[in-house]
């Protein structure tokens, strides 16, 4: 297939260009090995065909975690059971019940009779299988142990989908009392403070500073939400088209991780998967610099994938790992002596793995910290919201006899 790229070279230099590939993850690959990290790679298609695409992904039935992990574990349990790859495809495109997961190894079924490998039939649905699910493959085929490689796939995409999911948990409640506190000031806004405003109108005593500036402010968002409403989308817009620029995410991807509290998180999240999935890659057999650009590809941050990439050329120039580990700056000591341990035995994998169980602890309790200082930072909100609203309005109301003398 014919696909453009957007990307940039170490140097920082921005890049962009046409190149042809059998899929995406492979043209990513291909970029990599010419030292450019690109940041969108793009099918060329006609525009009908695109906007076909687009309209088809919106009712699309998606795959989740839980189904892909659950494939990873059957076709493990098959093809360890002597029960050959076609089959144990044909087995489990008839069993599932997600018709795009369905057809999409069937799909793969037919593509491995008609004599492709396996593993060019993944790569032909990148939506679906990453690059590090096809190097893993690749390994898989080549050594002949298909089934322990699906199985170590299942143990990493359940950490993935375990780790999301705690983030997402620790997340929810502060989420929806952000959100009741916008919707709670927009009414107020909107309906509260304007019938206060008529009340206040019939006296013409000067008001305290607090209702004044609750008065204005209401009276701004009633007669000019229209405007409100287009600086947010303008800037929302700007900031989205920003972010898609390789110099707005490095920015972005470097700033969160020092964000207070949430940093740390995001950063640790980072870690555990790159030693998770570089664990997994160097027990399988991948090359140390082939499994250190597929682990630059899975890190999600342009930013740890720059110290990642900057750890892969250290190796390539004949630097140890603990070495490039420690200059890349985002591993803490106790890490680095156990990966020193570990290049030492010439047992890194299982180091690296141990390295990840320390880092899946480390979230954990990290996460728990985000929860108990979100709550107290919350409650201070509130606090200061109910503060503002009783100084602006019910403090004019319990004077309301004075106002009304027009003292």
């Amino acid at each position: 297939m014919k696909l453009y790229y957007k990307g940039r070279k170490m140097s920082g230099e921005s890049v962009s260009g046409k190149l042809k590939a059998d899929s995406v993850d492979v043209a990513r690959f291909e970029l990599m090995q010419r030292g450019i990290i690109a940041d969108e790679i793009d099918e060329i298609t006609d525009d009908a065909v695109n906007i076909e695409k687009y309209f088809e992904s919106l009712f699309e039935q998606k795959i989740s975690a839980a189904e892909l992990i659950m494939f990873c574990r059957q076709i493990s349990a098959l093809t360890r059971a002597g029960v050959p790859i076609i089959n144990a495809l044909s087995e489990l495109s008839a069993s599932t019940t997600n018709k795009k997961l369905s057809d999409t190894l069937k799909t793969v079924m037919e593509a491995v009779e008609g004599g492709v490998p396996l593993t060019e039939a993944l790569s032909a649905h990148p939506e679906i299988f990453d690059a590090i699910f096809i190097s893993m493959v690749r390994v898989g085929e080549q050594t002949g142990n298909l089934d322990v490689v699906f199985k170590q796939l299942g143990f990493y995409l359940a950490f993935e989908a375990e780790t999301f999911k705690k983030v997402k948990q620790a997340t929810r409640y502060p989420t929806m009392v952000v959100g009741a506190i916008f919707i709670a000031m927009v009414l107020i806004n909107v309906f509260v403070i304007p019938a206060f405003s008529r009340v206040f109108a019939q006296f013409g005593s000067d008001l305290p500073l607090a209702t004044k500036i609750l008065l204005n402010t209401s009276y701004f968002t009633v007669n000019y939400w229209w405007l409100l409403l287009g600086c947010l989308v303008a800037a929302v817009l700007w900031i989205k088209k920003y972010l898609n620029t390789t110099e707005g995410r490095r920015r972005w991807d470097r700033e969160k991780l020092r964000i207070p509290i949430l940093g740390p998180i995001l950063t640790k999240i980072s870690l555990a998967r790159f030693s998770s999935v570089f664990s997994m890659l160097s027990a399988a057999g991948v090359p140390i610099l082939q499994a250190m650009s597929n682990v630059a590809q899975a890190m999600g941050n342009l930013h740890m994938t720059e110290k990642v990439l900057e750890m892969q050329h250290g190796i390539g120039r004949g630097e140890s790992f603990m070495k490039v580990a420690k200059n890349a700056g985002i591993f803490s000591p106790l890490v680095i002596q156990m990966i020193a341990v570990g290049e030492e035995t010439g047992k890194i994998d299982e180091m690296l793995t141990e390295v990840a169980s320390f880092y899946e602890e480390e979230i954990e309790y990290e996460i728990k910290c985000l929860l108990d200082n979100l709550e107290p930072m919350l409650l201070v909100v509130m606090g200061l919201m109910v503060l503002t609203l009783a100084l602006g309005i019910f403090l004019p109301m319990w004077n309301l006899g004075g106002v009304a003398q027009g003292k």
